[in-house]
């Protein structure tokens, strides 16, 4: 193979010991077709290449590329969004719940927070905008903000001393609430 000049154009692609005559692996060249859009077309091919690999390599067998990089964050940016938009609320819940002590107000916060981020999705898919990395960063700020917000009108409510004027207790939280606010 040495010898052979097609054999010598591929020698580096060949790992392992030629005296022992040990190989331990090689490197299967392919060319594909450019893909237009690495976000809609990318993941079949990945999710192809990925199949293929798997069927019929041999030992190890792997698909690389510089483009599957790019390729893989979309593959796996939904899944890892609703995962961490999940986590995230479960983390809201028993934190807000933990400085709140009050189920009511916990639900409250935690409603709002669900609602601005259906609302932000839906605005999203509105505006014909698509899932990606600036798209996940804002709902984590929003997520971030409406957490921050809710839970500083719910601890106002819960700390508010009521002012004499107002007749029933919840009247004067209410007003207390809304004047710290504003």
């Amino acid at each position: 193979m040495q010898n052979d000049p097609v054999g010598r154009t591929f020698w580096s692609d060949l790992k392992g010991d030629i005296n022992k005559q040990r190989l331990d692996g090689y490197v299967l060249r392919g060319n594909h077709i450019e893909l237009e859009g690495h976000a809609v077309d990318g993941i079949p091919f990945i999710d192809d290449m990925i199949r293929i690999s798997e069927n019929y390599g041999t030992w190890e067998t792997w698909p690389s590329n510089r483009e599957f990089v790019e390729i893989e964050q979309y593959r796996v940016f939904k899944p890892e969004l609703i995962e961490s938009v999940l986590l995230s609320l479960l983390a809201v819940a028993i934190v807000v719940a933990f400085i709140t002590v009050n189920l009511h107000l916990s639900l409250l916060i935690l409603l709002s927070v669900c609602m601005v981020d259906f609302f932000l999705v839906a605005l999203i898919y509105f505006w014909g905008m698509t899932m990606n990395m600036f798209t996940g960063i804002a709902m984590v700020i929003a997520l971030g903000i409406a957490v921050d917000y809710s839970t500083h009108i719910a601890h106002t409510y819960l700390m508010a001393r009521p002012p004499a004027d107002c007749k029933t207790n919840r009247e004067k939280r209410h007003f207390k609430a809304k004047k710290a606010v504003s």
